[in-house]
């Protein structure tokens, strides 16, 4: 007895897929670094106090160092902590009373400054003083700012080749603003003083050694008028010059060799503060240009503060012959002692690139028929006319001058397809000092013993500082909108017109908290999975892999990266926010503009030469998608200071030569077969189908060639388009290249096939000795549109029934007869079932 053949595989498939899985899992699993470094519990009994120096490291909080290094300190009296006075010292000498408070003060500006001196030598000319402006809040997200703001100073400093005084140490003094009490400056008339932290730079080569004095302030501290406030803290500096009285000549050399260079402010309600006090200025004569030059001027360098100029000047008294562009105006504020340039973009730039980004998706913001809903906080100058300036970009009035865009953005008028939405920030309720909060959650909920309504009780509780619930309900506002403009969508529709409502197609949070987008995120996602999500300003914590779920896919505008161009940002590696990267690139342009600017230059020739404000070469906003392993760009692949996109070979979608040859030898041999197939397409499918040599491998390397040929066909065109990603779960090229594999596939299945049947039919024929039977025509629609034929019928008397209903059933199984009744069928289902269904919920689009 023959032994029946086994065709069962001998390959353990799902053994293999699941080690498969194992080892992709060993593979991509991010393990959470870990420290070996040991915690000492004593550290804070054991910071050293006594020498005017603070211990800290170069990227902590500055402030939160002083404060604890002052509370290590020991306890004095009030009338030991006297800053210093501006007055020169007294005739009497050392037995006046105020040499004796100077004596007592630990932390004078002036002090510091000559211990610094006694140290690493008197400063020699040039003597730059960095004054940054950052966050002075004492929530977390202000915490988390200065953390970060000092990292990118910091890092800057050390890639312009710039080392501390010392790494573990710096000093702060108390800044003495009794000259600003009477001038409703401060809030507190009193003008208490204030603690400034104080680093010394020191750039060593080969001439002489290169000095700069970096001072921190909070842009809180500025308080009612900011450019006072920073104008009186340069004269304090100024004044504080070691050895002044003793050596005028010495004074004056490092005075007139003193450049100061404000980074900031930090928000955009500041800088309109000081624009109003430039303008409020007594004026004497016609506004000349040299007005800010001199060894008194400041330079200010906006790095964080984004509102456009139509907001910054909006309700002002500007002059429109003065003011007619953005550019003109900021020449003008220059003219009246004010000289501010805009390192970063403004939130108009912003909102035109999400535009052009969304109108790529389907969403035509100009066609006043797509809805979306704007998310903003409305307790901050940025979340109230964020909004806005994304309205008025939609409108293309990007040729206004300045005066008609106030007038713009003072009569706004919000059409129907845009809704607002708003918010207190700081959705989470948490507070300085309050840890243990629980968000309103109360502490009897964890031990009720009641199971039924336990998943109910630990929902958020309307009460107690924390807005979640306010988010639940916002959520649910947002909900009953989208549906509201369904209905009245399908109610103006006419009865000939294909319904399609589909509510909000994009959503933006125009948000300044980090924090409070994640939770926005976190109640809207499942609400609309449908939905395009947008907002600005990249940042690290948007791209954890804890919040892939809720920010997956998210459209993110930012003037900066995480990153600059390796020319610029060599051995720094990425930060965590665009702002971040914006004050790093602000603080190089503070130390060496012309070097800065010539890198630039290099890719846009002759930028630096034409453009006499070396601070404001181009560099376009960028937009980005989260994708699985972090955000992708899909800025144009034009080179620029800017990092370059990874899919690019710098900047510049080309090929590498080898990549070029193996095409050009597939397109031939792709050639060749489309030719040979044109003579005999039965044969050459036939033998595809059969595996044969070498006509299988022909046709197995021009499907490979082919797919080469078209993954560099849509690269190349990538400036503008949809980036060509496997994993990231961005683009849509890969499920084109999968589709494509299908057909292929199913091609040379159907092949496969269509031989194996004609083989059974020779089969059967050599068997029974029966006719072979072929189609007589393919325009005899009576035989091939015959979907069930009733062989029954005809003469019942003919000897030969066999034979003939052989020949009717294989012509009706030929090749030109099966793909007609296979391709009306797949063409009638299309327009019965698939049509209908993409005038309902619209063609796909990428």
């Amino acid at each position: 007895m023959a032994s029946e053949k086994n065709d069962d595989s001998k390959i353990p498939f799902a053994g293999l897929l699941i080690l498969i899985t194992v080892l992709g899992g060993i593979l991509f699993y991010q393990q959470p670094y870990k420290t070996e470094r040991p915690v000492n519990d004593q550290q804070g009994k054991t910071l050293i106090v006594g020498d005017k120096r603070v211990q800290s490291r170069l990227w902590q909080d500055p402030f939160a160092s002083v404060k604890i290094h002052k509370n290590a300190e020991p306890i004095t009296s009030q009338s030991q902590r006297v800053a210093i006075s501006r007055q020169p010292p007294s005739p009497q000498g050392d037995g006046s009373l105020l040499n004796i408070r100077k004596d007592r003060d630990h932390h004078n500006l002036r002090s510091q400054l000559s211990e610094i001196t006694k140290t690493i030598g008197k400063p020699k000319p040039p003597f730059r003083v960095l004054i940054v402006v950052t966050e002075g809040t004492p929530f977390a997200s202000g915490t988390e700012y200065r953390l970060r703001h000092r990292y990118a100073v910091v890092s800057a400093l050390g890639e312009a080749g710039y080392i501390p005084e010392e790494g573990e140490f710096f000093r702060y003094f108390w800044w003495d603003r009794t000259t600003l009490q009477g001038k409703d400056t401060c809030w507190d008339e009193s003008c208490p003083p204030l603690d400034v932290p104080l680093e010394w730079f020191i750039k060593p080569n080969v001439m002489a050694n290169d000095h700069l004095l970096a001072l921190w302030v909070k842009d809180q501290d500025l308080e009612k008028k900011p450019l006072a406030s920073l104008e009186d803290l340069v004269a304090f500096v100024k004044d504080s010059v070691p050895d002044a009285q003793k050596n005028q000549n010495y004074q004056d050399s490092v005075q007139s060799s003193m450049s100061f260079t404000v980074l900031g402010p930090f928000h955009s309600g500041t800088l309109r503060a000081m624009i109003s006090e430039a303008l409020a200025k007594p004026r004497q004569g016609l506004p000349s240009k040299d007005a800010a030059e001199g060894s008194t001027a400041i330079q200010f360098l906006s790095y964080s503060a984004t509102a456009s100029e139509a907001v910054l000047f909006e309700g002002l008294n500007i002059d429109k012959k003065q003011c007619f562009t953005e550019a003109e105006c900021w020449e003008y504020m220059k003219s009246l002692g004010f000289d501010v340039h805009r390192v970063i973009g403004t939130d108009e730039e912003l909102a035109r690139e999400l535009v052009k980004e969304l109108q790529k998706r389907s969403v035509d913001l100009t066609n006043e028929q797509d809805h979306i809903a704007l998310i903003g906080e409305w307790d901050t100058l940025y979340g109230r006319k964020l909004p806005l300036t994304f309205l008025e970009v939609t409108k293309e009035a990007s040729d206004l001058d300045l005066v008609a865009k106030i007038k713009n953005l003072e009569d706004v008028d919000w059409p129907d397809w845009a809704h607002r939405f708003s918010y207190l920030r700081g959705i989470d309720g948490e507070l300085p000092q309050d840890a243990n909060a629980s968000g309103g959650k109360s502490g009897s909920d964890e031990s009720d013993s009641d199971s039924f309504f336990k998943l109910n009780k630990r929902l958020e509780r309307p009460e107690g500082p924390a807005q979640f619930d306010y988010l639940r309900r916002l959520s649910l506002q947002i909900k009953v909108e989208n549906q509201k403009i369904r209905e009245d969508c399908l109610s103006e529709m006419k009865e000939e017109s294909w319904p399609t409502c589909p509510g909000f197609k994009a959503i933006g949070i125009l948000a300044g908290d980090v924090y409070d987008k994640l939770l926005l995120l976190q109640a809207l996602r499942k609400e609309f999975p449908g939905v395009i999500f947008f907002t600005t300003d990249l940042d690290a914590r948007l791209l954890h892999p804890g919040q892939y779920q809720w920010t997956r896919n998210l459209l993110i505008a930012s003037h900066f990266g995480l990153r600059l161009d390796k020319t610029i940002q060599d051995s720094i590696p990425p930060f965590r926010d665009a702002y971040q990267t914006s004050l790093f690139l602000s603080t190089l342009l503070a130390i060496d503009p012309d070097t800065v600017c010539r890198t630039a230059s290099l890719f846009s020739p002759g930028a630096c030469d034409t453009s006499p404000d070396k601070h404001s070469f181009h560099r376009a906003p960028r937009v980005f998608e989260v994708g699985l392993t972090g955000a992708y760009d899909l800025s144009d692949g034009t080179r620029s200071i800017h990092a370059s996109r990874p899919d690019f070979k710098k900047g510049e979608p080309v090929p590498p030569i080898g990549l070029r040859t193996f095409l050009l030898l597939g397109c031939i041999l792709l050639s060749s077969w489309l030719i040979y197939a044109a003579m005999s397409p039965k044969a050459v499918l036939l033998a595809v189908a059969a595996g044969k040599s070498p006509m299988f491998w022909i046709f197995l390397f021009a499907v490979v060639s082919l797919y080469f040929w078209l993954y560099m066909s849509i690269t190349n065109q990538l400036k503008d388009g949809e980036p060509f990603v496997w994993l990231e779960g961005i683009s849509v090229w890969p499920t084109e290249l999968l589709r494509l594999g299908a057909f292929f596939l199913s091609l040379l299945f159907l092949c496969r096939g269509y031989r194996t049947l004609q083989a059974k039919f020779r089969q059967l024929e050599a068997e029974f000795n029966l006719p072979p039977g072929e189609c007589s025509g393919f325009f005899e629609w009576k035989k091939w549109m015959n979907f069930c034929p009733d062989f029954s019928r005809g003469n019942e008397a003919h000897k030969n029934i066999v034979p003939e209903t052989w020949r009717v059933y294989m012509s009706l199984m030929s090749l030109q007869c099966v793909g007609s009744r296979i391709f009306i069928q797949i063409l009638v289902f299309f327009f019965l079932f698939s049509f209908p269904v993409f005038l309902l919920i619209g063609f796909p689009t990428t």
